[in-house]
């Protein structure tokens, strides 16, 4: 039985790959842990052609955290040799808090020598993602249909809706 997807997505925002490397457009994350790396087991097969073992087997997860006050957030937790980097900052094993528009950055190439914490940037990165919550894209979507459906709102005009005025509810025809 396949897990039940959230809202929340990686969306590739790096620059396109020259050579074979696997690096999905577009990666929707479950309620439940999303795992990351090159063994097929993950549930998203990211891996660089040019660079071997430059993202790790387990590279890293992500999963939803409950904080005290009963927040849920989802927290991404580095399980890696080359890194994983939140908005430039390599994460550590006990993880950071994802929040909306967030960059994440798969593997570094001198990863190995970046403590936790250090930023290092690397803006021409092929695994480049940006977390964000996908609702608001589904809620747009399904504003569009409704334009495409009811017409386009500038053509409307009111006068074609014939109304008297309701004395009872107090609705009236002036617009």
């Amino acid at each position: 039985m396949l897990e039940e997807s959230s809202n929340l997505i990686l969306r590739h925002v790096g620059p396109k790959s020259i050579d074979a490397s696997t690096c999905p457009p577009l990666m929707t994350l479950k309620k439940g842990k999303t795992t990351f790396g090159r063994h097929p087991r993950n549930d998203y097969l990211i891996d660089s052609s040019t660079f071997k073992n430059f993202i790790s087997r387990w590279h890293c997860k992500i999963e939803p955290c409950q904080l005290a006050d009963g927040k849920i957030v989802y927290k991404i937790f580095d399980c890696s040799l080359n890194g994983t980097f939140v908005n430039d900052y390599r994460v550590s094993q006990e993880g950071c808090v994802l929040s909306n528009g967030d960059k994440v950055i798969f593997g570094h190439l001198n990863g190995s020598n970046i403590t936790a914490g250090s930023f290092a940037r690397q803006p021409k990165s092929i695994f480049q993602y940006v977390f964000q919550d996908n609702s608001d894209m589904i809620k747009l979507d399904q504003a569009n249909l409704s334009l495409e459906y009811f017409g386009d709102s500038d053509v409307f005009d009111s006068s074609d809706i014939a109304c008297d005025d309701d004395e009872e509810t107090g609705y009236s025809t002036d617009l």
